[in-house]
């Protein structure tokens, strides 16, 4: 006689040991390391040379924009912007368009176009301008090729040797035919807001990113109050040609203070200052006439 014996086998216990995570794994979570292209003495150099040759003022750039607008207005061929006069405000014009449009010194297609105009006169002079636009194009003759995408808005109030101002440019801006930063390109995302007082210079507050063909440059709440004892507050940053930052954090009333490379301070920088003394050449310069 054969006897079976069958035994319950006990059921399989679930693995309650916790997967390895990042607790128990060596990472290495150090920056690599990167070799500064300038020294820490020419970072200030650097920062006035980003600022003249590889960015755009925003009135520049609305002038820019101005130019094409009033060229394209007596096009021939294609879509003379619909030019729509504000019931309201007699003052006030909108342009638009889209398709191709052929003027004498510009050839916009591709794209569309919005442009809000508005001057007000009364204890002072406003101007306004507001655009959205999208849109590649060339120089008519030339053919030398244009192209933008963003936003714009600026608006400029002045009385007497007082200029207050609003600017905002959210974009990216190319044209070949034009000297300057705007040959290589500019990408910008700016919102400077203060006044400019002829013989003082400019006070507010300047916030936002500039990147040219070389580095880019941010200034990140960069305030300069016009009051008595004020000191500039902020900081400024500059991206080294290897990818690296540079940083400057404004702790005096000179426009200087630390300059920190890759997180560790190396020594100090006027950065700040070289920054204020440009944007107020720029200003000079873009509010000449105004």
């Amino acid at each position: 006689m054969i006897v079976l014996v069958l035994a319950c086998a006990p059921a399989p216990q679930a693995d309650t040991a916790a997967p390895p995570g990042p607790a128990d794994v060596d990472y290495d979570w150090a920056a690599p390391a990167v070799t500064a292209t300038y020294t820490a003495d020419e970072v200030d150099d650097a920062v006035m040379r980003t600022i003249v040759e590889e960015s755009i003022h925003p009135l520049a750039l609305g002038a820019w924009f101005v130019g094409i607008v009033d060229d394209v207005t007596q096009a021939a061929v294609g879509c003379p912007p619909d030019l729509q006069a504000s019931e309201t405000r007699p003052d006030s014009e909108t342009q638009d368009w889209s398709g191709d449009c052929v003027g004498p010194e510009y050839t916009v297609h591709g794209g569309w176009m919005s442009l809000y105009t508005h001057r007000v006169d009364g204890g002072g002079t406003t101007d306004s301008l507001d655009m959205l636009f999208s849109f590649t194009g060339a120089h008519t003759v030339t053919g030398d090729s244009l192209a933008a995408g963003g936003k714009l808005t600026t608006t400029v109030t002045t009385r007497g040797d007082t200029v207050e101002f609003a600017l905002l440019s959210q974009g990216t801006f190319v044209d070949v035919g034009e000297a300057g930063p705007l040959q290589a390109g500019v990408s910008m995302a700016v919102d400077w807001v203060g006044q400019y007082q002829r013989g003082r210079g400019v006070t507010g507050t300047f916030d936002g990113a500039i990147g040219g063909a070389e580095t880019s440059l941010v200034l990140d709440a960069l305030t300069l109050a016009d009051e008595p004892g004020a000191t500039p507050t902020g900081r400024v940053l500059l991206r080294d040609p290897s990818s690296g930052w540079w940083s400057v954090e404004l702790s005096g009333d000179d426009g200087c203070g630390p300059l920190s490379w890759g997180g560790a301070v190396v020594g100090e920088s006027c950065a700040g200052r070289t920054a204020i003394d440009t944007l107020n050449s720029l200003f000079d310069v873009a509010l000449e006439g105004a």
